[in-house]
């Protein structure tokens, strides 16, 4: 292991997962002394570890380390999955790990993110009266990679709505692709402007899971008003998205009372528009963070000895992490 004060190497193991950590960096951190490497395939670099990072799906025969090696180094899982899926949920094993790393906020010793929006200090537009509404004459649009979902049947859904808006569905499920990319914002800003809305449905409803399906759509130039269902509660958005820049459906009794809601905002330009107000104060990143965090717990594990009695598997594994939604067709 290196010593305090010279180069720290953190590597993350995870091997056939869908979530690669992003390119660590440190540059700007309290604390800059660290390297990161993906190295799935040599576990000569994970025994050199000063920190491992595994992934939900790790295979078991990775965590037999030599208990030498395991008592000097610092252990985290990560996941930017909901627990929705048996394959995303946390082995046992997870509990006596150092730390968590994943879209909660909770997560120690870092935090990635989907996204987030930041309050500037003045005025973004000079122009501070724009229309949104302007040649915005179609309904809603969603992409869907996959058509099954959790929890509900976010597909049937998307049909239902249908009886009251006009609603497009591209994507891997339809097999319609506009754009040559399955997610291309620049795209999206031309062919899908007259747009006024996009489903940011998720694929299951679980604490705080609130994906890139939200965030790109408040980015994009499209300036398009995100129709959202995810999360446990509607607070879990208001807490971190712009002030009334999202519909959400928990907000409605039924496909209909939103149904009807949305034709409202076809004709009401002054109503759709203030979902748009916010955008002259507030700011979208898409950046996933900079886990300044990760590498100052390397230098100080003693920081971490709050978490050690954290029950990381049995946190996230909880059945109350995620729920079951029936929303009545009218």
């Amino acid at each position: 292991m290196t010593e305090f004060g010279k180069r720290k190497l953190i590597v993350s193991i995870d091997k056939g997962g869908r979530w690669v950590l992003p390119k660590m960096h440190f540059d700007g951190c309290e604390y800059s002394n660290c390297d990161y490497i993906y190295s799935p395939d040599n576990i000569s670099y994970a025994l050199q570890a000063d920190a491992l990072i595994f992934v939900p799906n790790t295979p078991q025969s990775l965590l037999q380390f030599p208990r030498a090696i395991r008592q000097q180094q610092l252990w985290f899982v990560s996941s930017m999955e909901p627990p929705a899926y048996p394959l995303h949920r946390f082995n046992k094993v997870v509990n006596n790990f150092n730390g968590s790393m994943t879209y909660l906020r909770n997560s120690t010793p870092a935090q990635f993110f989907y996204g987030r929006a930041k309050k500037e200090r003045a005025p973004i537009h000079r122009q501070p009266t724009i229309n949104y509404s302007k040649n915005k004459t179609k309904g809603a649009f969603a992409y869907v990679s996959h058509c099954g979902s959790k929890q509900y049947d976010r597909l049937s859904f998307m049909k239902q709505l249908k009886k009251y808006i006009n609603v497009d569905i591209f994507g891997g499920c339809t097999k319609q692709q506009p754009c040559s990319k399955k997610v291309d914002i620049s795209c999206e800003a031309e062919a899908h402007y007259p747009y006024r809305f996009y489903l940011a449905f998720e694929n299951s409803l679980c604490t705080e899971y609130i994906t890139e399906k939200f965030w790109k759509r408040l980015k994009s130039e499209g300036n398009f008003v995100p129709v959202a269902l995810g999360g446990l509660s509607v607070h879990e958005y208001t807490d971190i998205a712009p002030p009334d820049s999202f519909i959400h459906v928990y907000n409605f009794s039924s496909v209909e009372a939103l149904g009807k809601y949305l034709p409202h905002l076809m004709t009401d330009d002054a109503a759709y528009n203030k979902y748009h107000e916010w955008r002259q104060h507030y700011s979208v990143s898409l950046d996933k963070g900079k886990p300044c965090g990760l590498c100052k717990s390397i230098n100080h594990p003693e920081s971490l000895r709050a978490e050690q009695n954290r029950q990381f598997a049995d946190e996230r594994n909880d059945e109350n992490n995620c729920k079951n939604l029936s929303i009545p067709a009218s």
